[in-house]
């Protein structure tokens, strides 16, 4: 890895990891380990309130390791499936901003905003056994339950003992089954917007009360289609907690 500093607030990075994961113990004599060299480079900074990080990213993948579990429709009995080469590139982006840090308000104000951009596809042609890659794959489809966009957003409010913030959450639709295209229909996952309110007050120094809303549009949307059919996601609920510190 190298970090340069271009000032006291900013710099660049680069990074190279080489990963190895070996199938172990007990695995199909088929199974290769998961190998991949993996590159990142971008920028950063902090400074007077704000900051911010763009990253590019680039994971090359000799060899990708499939797993049966339950949750993915399998048998949950763990055994191992090669997906040959595979290639994931993207970016993140992320910033955050806190006005009251600048001000003599007396409050804060913290403003963050997340999104990442990601395109991963197989490299190579092969049959398969497992679920989410039956019954082949042809070069160049894309990886199943990866979305290709996803971004975050947060605006809050917080003062010596209480603090409130409102985030929205957004991934797109993501395909259930190896493929390239149109997602088919029943393949897919949906396309969700979700709205999340949190809210905290310190009753005590070592009491404090936090309350969430999440979904609190209630959106509707399928979130997965393993295992056993279309998965739902998480309806409108609320939480209330009390937390104390010893």
């Amino acid at each position: 890895g190298v970090d340069y500093r271009l000032s006291p607030q900013a710099g660049l990075f680069l990074g190279v990891h080489k990963g190895f994961s070996p199938p172990g113990p007990g695995s199909d004599d088929r199974a290769r380990p998961e190998e991949s060299v993996n590159f990142e480079a971008g920028f950063r900074y902090r400074g007077n309130g704000a900051g911010a990080r763009w990253t590019a990213f680039w994971n090359d993948y000799d060899n990708l390791l499939g797993r049966d579990t339950l949750s993915a429709g399998g048998q949950g009995e763990g055994d191992l499936f090669n997906g040959g080469e595979v290639e994931v590139r993207g970016i993140e982006a992320s910033f955050d901003l806190d006005p009251g840090l600048r001000g003599s308000w007396g409050i804060r104000l913290p403003l963050r905003l997340s999104y990442t951009y990601t395109e991963a596809q197989f490299r190579s042609s092969f049959t398969s056994d497992f679920g989410p890659w039956q019954p082949f794959v042809d070069a160049g489809d894309e990886l199943p339950y990866l979305p290709e966009h996803q971004g975050w957003a947060s605006a809050g409010v917080a003062g010596e003992r209480w603090d409130a913030h409102l985030s929205l959450t957004y991934v797109g639709a993501m395909r259930t089954r190896a493929g390239s295209g149109a997602i088919p229909e029943g393949e897919g996952t949906d396309a969700r917007l979700v709205v999340d309110l949190s809210a905290g007050v310190e009753l005590h120094p070592r009491w404090r009360l936090t309350l969430q809303a999440r979904n609190l549009s209630d959106e509707v949307y399928v979130a997965a289609r393993r295992p056993a059919g279309a998965r739902p996601g998480l309806p409108r609920t609320f939480i209330a907690g009390l937390t104390w510190n010893l």
